[in-house]
């Protein structure tokens, strides 16, 4: 079949790592740890590394009131909203006050489109690859000095590269699925337009990507026995993530299908103008948005009007620290204090300037100055726990006390424990315990390096004293380990039977497990053809949005249950925005 790719030996979701937020001596530690690439991950031992995500309370139904007679209506809803998203704090944020529209006096070029595009990520691109397989006129008005690149895998159902692997999961069943892991809170016409398109929207990719050697793979298949069924297990991981790489090769980068997507779009005649950042909508007197202002590195403006429509495709909001502090918790600020890890998937030399990064929520903030509404809480985020060890093996607290099912791996887990962090203990069978425990797992692996992560014992006691931990409490919570190992059934936080190891064989190993940020998911209310919604839950016309900027995705927290989902919902929402706008839908 065409774009297909020989499977790699191990598979691994593990985001590429950047300078971590972590303060003090963790700060130090996760920066060593991020030494490791995706691909270091493919070439060492063998353990892994974990995803999990947020904060948050549920709150699905929008709290849309009457319009009042303002002109200033986005930025009293933006204001009002902030308040309420962060429970108390102050709610004067200067983000959400517009400012002083830009003078046509002060715009040294005009251009114009069918469609124009805020954003160059891959929501953005196949927002114009739908939009010039219309027929129509695409601007793209990107931030950083290339076509961004962010995540690895496309979520999908349907595509012709699961139907020729056998691997059939139904639309139907796979939203109920989803409605229940999110508790009703997803925007369901959002998430029916992803089981209906991402299919055909990912073989579309392929017709661009297999001419010039880039294919695709489905990450957790084959199962490992036939009746495997992830229903029945505590991580429940569907083989949703298509991971596109050069042919026989492993690069679990983006960056492969957006280079050639990007070059494909400029032959279609599409319009790219980088170091561009879109900065102000305009509205015309009926309050359609009809065009963006951009600013060019040179500090000039340009204008670029849209016939159709005009989708804002622009990131998250991590490395904007007043919108972190109006929507995220604390320890969700300090987490996030450094670049954006998504920008790690660029080449170094495309990378933003650390004094003007991406991922500033620049198009969140435009949709709420022409009177858009953020969703309420929960504000979700894409967070990564990391060790050298992880699941199945004993995680201890600060006090060296079990605290939770270690498959989960949820880092707000971390938040509520003595240090804000935790310690993987396991012993010198560590390997046959692994693959015993494993079998099959989502993540890659990875070493288990006495030097760089590990402090090393020949009892337990000294073990807990070299990572400063109560000796008498980790003694006593690997002996309950052990207990429940020779039981067979773990009845303090049901870690599923095959997965309990016992720790008994000197010397001992402990890994500290720490935690960086990856992106917000939090973002503006739409309705399903991508519309962003005003206060009244009304669209407001010629405005779309796509990926990050777009909310009601995730609920309290990204997870894995169909991998890939972030750039899925981005290639699905940017497909139905330019399909929406240019009437074939």
């Amino acid at each position: 079949m065409q774009g297909k790719m020989q499977k790699p030996e191990c598979q691994s979701m593990q985001c590429e790592q950047s300078e971590s937020a972590i303060t003090g001596e963790r700060k130090a530690k996760a920066k060593q740890a991020s030494q490791f690439s995706r691909r270091d991950f493919f070439k060492v031992g063998a353990a892994g590394v974990a995803t999990s995500a947020a904060l948050g309370t549920s709150g699905l139904l929008a709290a849309c009131s009457p319009k009042p007679n303002s002109d200033a209506a986005g930025a009293t809803q933006g204001t009002s909203q902030a308040a309420a998203a962060n429970n108390g704090k102050s709610d004067v944020f200067s983000f959400m006050n517009p400012p002083a529209p830009i003078a046509d006096s002060e715009v040294l070029e005009n251009i114009s489109a069918d469609f124009v595009i805020v954003g160059g990520g891959i929501g953005g691109l196949v927002a114009a690859l739908s939009a010039v397989d219309e027929n129509a006129s695409v601007i793209v008005l990107e931030k950083a000095k290339v076509s961004r690149t962010g995540g690895s895998d496309i979520a999908a159902i349907g595509s012709s590269l699961q139907q020729e692997l056998g691997i059939k999961l139904d639309p139907v069943a796979m939203m109920q699925r989803y409605i229940k892991h999110t508790d009703a809170y997803v925007n369901t016409a959002l998430l029916s337009n992803w089981a209906k398109n991402s299919g055909k929207i990912v073989d579309r990719l392929l017709e661009i990507t297999t001419p010039v050697g880039v294919g695709a793979t489905i990450r957790l298949w084959p199962y490992p026995t036939k009746d495997w069924n992830p229903e029945d297990h505590m991580i429940e991981m569907w083989p949703t993530a298509h991971s596109f790489a050069h042919f026989n090769e492993f690069e679990d980068n983006m960056e492969v299908v957006v280079e050639p997507l990007t070059e494909y779009l400029v032959s279609k005649g599409v319009k790219f103008y980088y170091e561009t950042p879109g900065v102000q909508l305009v509205q015309d007197d009926n309050k359609a948005v009809i065009a963006v202002i951009a600013k060019k590195s040179d500090g000039s403006y340009i204008k670029a009007s849209a016939t159709k429509g005009i989708l804002l495709s622009t990131g998250d909001m991590a490395n904007n620290p007043e919108m972190m502090k109006a929507y995220y918790s604390q320890d969700m600020i300090d987490l996030s204090a450094t670049t954006n890890a998504y920008s790690n998937y660029m080449k170094a030399e495309n990378r933003p300037d650390p004094d003007n990064p991406l991922n500033t929520g620049d198009g969140h903030k435009m949709a709420l100055w022409v009177g858009g509404q953020m969703e309420e809480n929960p504000n979700s985020a894409m967070t990564v726990g990391m060790a050298s060890m992880p699941a199945p093996f004993l995680q201890v607290n600060g006090n060296g006390e079990r605290f939770y099912n270690e498959d989960i791996h949820c880092v707000d887990e971390f938040f509520r424990q003595p240090g804000k962090t935790s310690y993987v203990i396991y012993d010198s069978k560590w390997q046959e315990d692994y693959d015993k425990a494993v079998c099959w797992e989502m993540w890659g692996a990875a070493p288990a390096d006495g030097e760089k992560y590990s402090a090393t014992a020949d009892t337990i006691e000294e073990l807990a004293e070299k990572i400063g931990i109560p000796a008498k409490n980790l003694k006593a919570t690997v002996e309950r380990r052990n207990e429940l190992a020779a039981a067979g059934a773990d009845i303090d936080f049901g870690l599923e039977p095959h997965r309990i190891t016992s720790i008994t064989k000197a010397p001992f190993f402990a890994t500290e497990f720490s935690a960086y940020f990856s992106s917000t998911l939090s973002g503006v209310r739409v309705n399903g053809n991508s519309q962003v919604l005003d206060k009244d839950c009304l669209p407001i016309k010629g405005l779309y949005a796509a990926g990050n900027v777009v909310g009601e995705r995730f609920n309290k927290a990204y997870s894995t249950f169909f991998p890939g989902l972030t750039n899925g919902f981005a290639v699905s929402t940017g497909w139905q925005a330019a399909k929406h706008a240019l009437g074939t839908v």
